[in-house]
Formats: structure tokens, sequence, C-alpha cells
């Protein structure tokens, strides 16, 4: 369970992060790039065994895992993006937190995860709540082009879903190994769309990238442990549920930002439905 409070924790922090990081409109290709460099360096840190290449079954699983979840991370970051200058901010937000519904019902269906009714009903409500929460705002809940969000749905939902095979198809040992190599997989990919669409490169990108980095690699390090052992039917619904929860009691108890009417009751729709799940 630790394990999934610092992916609460982490995913907070990323958020907070990159709000401040918005006021620097600087090379977004520059940030990510360092962003994925940080991750490959932290990963690297945590690794028990530094083990770069094992050839064996296993080893090849883990790596091309890696490289696909690599392709979903790095164009869901750009299929974020234009979503939020197609459908507005609103929108994006809510298909983007709903991908957590892919990795969970393929685990019902694939895996044989079945949830009790009282910890459907906390799923339901959670789902509930995010789209309550980010329903009624005004700026850019126009959706504009559909196909776009559910591109981004489903992205965002197998980046969640490929921590779920790792945990049922790899290696437990070799677990660092997998997220070490979708960060170096991620940071090659990024380098090459930076060669290709604007080198320069400055100080605040990189600053923005490593803060931004840190926070996401411990994110994936912790989800690859947390599926080890919670049925995806309560991990990802339990974090990204908690990360709202969590954005907005930090708003209001450190920024002194005031819950709207709406949030207020999606955050209490949100605290009841961790209660359902954890029960």
């Amino acid at each position: 369970m630790h394990y999934l409070l610092l992916a609460i924790i982490c995913n907070t922090a990323m958020i907070f992060v990159m709000r401040y990081s918005e006021a620097h409109q600087g090379n977004r290709y520059a940030a990510t790039l360092f962003n994925y460099i940080a991750g490959v360096v932290v990963s690297l840190v945590l690794m028990e065994h530094k083990v770069f290449f094992v050839n064996t079954p296993e080893g090849w699983f883990a790596m091309g895992l890696a490289l696909f979840n690599a392709f979903c991370m790095t164009g869901g970051i750009f299929i974020n993006l234009v979503n939020v200058g197609k459908n507005g901010a609103a929108m994006t937000a809510t298909f983007g937190k709903l991908g957590v519904l892919i990795p969970t019902v393929l685990s019902i269906l694939f895996f044989d995860e079945t949830p009790t009714m009282i910890q459907g009903a906390g799923l339901v409500l959670a789902v509930g709540a995010i789209v309550y929460l980010n329903g009624g705002k005004g700026e850019g809940s126009r959706i504009q082009s559909l196909p776009l969000l559910l591109m981004l749905f489903v992205v965002l939902g197998v980046i969640d879903f490929n921590s779920k095979l790792y945990g049922v198809f790899g290696q437990e040992e070799l677990r660092d190994y997998y997220v070490f190599y979708t960060f170096l997989f991620n940071a090659l990919l990024s380098l090459l769309l930076l060669l290709k669409n604007n080198r320069q490169v400055k100080k605040q990108d990189v600053i923005n990238g490593v803060m931004i980095g840190i926070p996401n690699q411990l994110i994936t390090y912790s989800l690859v442990r947390v599926v080890w052992y919670l049925p995806a039917y309560l991990a990802f619904p339990l974090a990204s549920a908690g990360v709202i929860l969590a954005v907005n009691v930090v708003n209001f108890v450190v920024f002194r930002e005031r819950l709207s009417p709406r949030e207020l009751r999606a955050t209490l729709l949100i605290g009841a439905a961790l209660i359902l799940l954890n029960m």
C-alpha cells in the first residue's frame, strides 16, 4: 500500500510542478527530453542490480513491452497537447482520467479480477465523480473532436494497462529493468523529436523537465509494484481518485483556494468512493 501512496504523492507533486512550468512558454520538446533523461537517471539510482541487458525470454519481454510503453507515453504527451488546444482543458482532463477504465475493465475480463458489489459501487462512484468534477467547467467543455478525445482515452489507458501486463507476465526481478528501459526509450524518441522540430534548449526547459521527470519516474516505478499486489480494479481507481482528492486538499490547505460547490461535492464523492473501494 505504501507504493500506492507514493504514486499518489508523486502524481500530485507533478501536477503542481506542471502548473508552475506552464508559466514558462519554452521548448516543450526539450522539456520532454529532460523529463525522460531525469527518469533514466532516477531509474539507474533505484536499480538494485544494474542490469542493462538480459538475454532471456523474460528479458526480451520486458524490453519489448518497455519499447511499446515508450511509444504510448511519448505519443500521449502530444495527443494531450493537441486535445487541450482542440477540445479544451476540461474535456481533455475528463477523458484522460477516465483512461483508468481500460486497465480496470480489461483486467476484470481477462485476468479474472472480480470486485465485490461494494467495491464495484466505489468504482462507479469514482468514475462519476471524475465526470462530474470536469463536466461543469464552461471553458473548453464543448467537444470539437471526439476521435481525438477517444484516442487520448485509449492511449493513457493502455499506458496503465502496460503496468498490469508486466505485473501478470513479467518477471519480478526485472521490474526495475522494465522501468529503466521505458524511460530510456522515451528519452531516445524525445531526442529524435527535438532534433526534428526545435533544437533550441534553454536552462528553464532543462529545469522544468527534470522537476517533472523525477516524480514521473517514481509514479511508473510505484505502479509497476502496486499492480503486483493489488488487482487493477483497486489500484488504478484508487490512484486516480486519490490524486484528485490530494490536489483539492493541498489547494485548500496550502494555497487557501476555496473549492467551488461542484469541486466540494466531487471531493466528497471521491472520498466516499475511496472508502467503498477499500472495503
